[in-house]
């Protein structure tokens, strides 16, 4: 029983082909995440944008009325 308690607090050994894939995987996650973070930027701005015009358009109509006469 003690030996099973011993293992189980040891650290996991990974060999040098272990250690290598695991360090591709985390370089392709920080890529994704890079590529996540930049599209979720773009939008933001597109929203932002979007949003902006959308209130001068209704600043507009609010001026001129529905039908562009003042």
């Amino acid at each position: 029983m003690e030996g099973a308690s011993q293992d189980a607090n040891e650290k996991p050994v990974l060999t040098l082909k272990e250690k290598k894939e695991l360090e591709r995987l985390r370089a392709q996650v920080q890529r994704e995440i890079k590529r996540l973070k930049q599209e979720l930027r773009r939008k933001e701005k597109a929203l932002a944008e979007a949003a902006a015009l959308l209130f001068a358009s209704k600043k507009i109509q609010a001026f001129w009325g529905e039908d562009g006469h003042n």
